[in-house]
């Protein structure tokens, strides 16, 4: 299968260090709700989506760089 060229939003985490009052992704209590995706569950939703060269991914969620494996997954883009 190609693989095309597009823009993903993934969410490996909800958790941040911040409490910002005007957060839109539920803060603390979201992240007390909703577990971080594994290593394997993140390469698998990239790999579903087809993600290719020139595709963009964007990390958001809660604080992205609070997931201890972003840049694993970063480096299998």
């Amino acid at each position: 299968m190609k693989r095309q060229k597009q823009n993903i939003h993934i969410y490996p985490t909800y958790r941040c260090n911040m409490d910002c009052l005007f957060c839109i992704s539920g803060g603390k209590k979201r992240a007390e709700r909703m577990k971080d995706l594994t290593v394997t569950e993140v390469i698998k939703c990239l790999e579903e989506a087809g993600v290719g060269k020139g595709s963009t991914v964007i990390y958001s969620g809660g604080e992205p760089t609070i997931y201890k494996e972003i840049f694993y997954t970063i480096k299998r883009l």
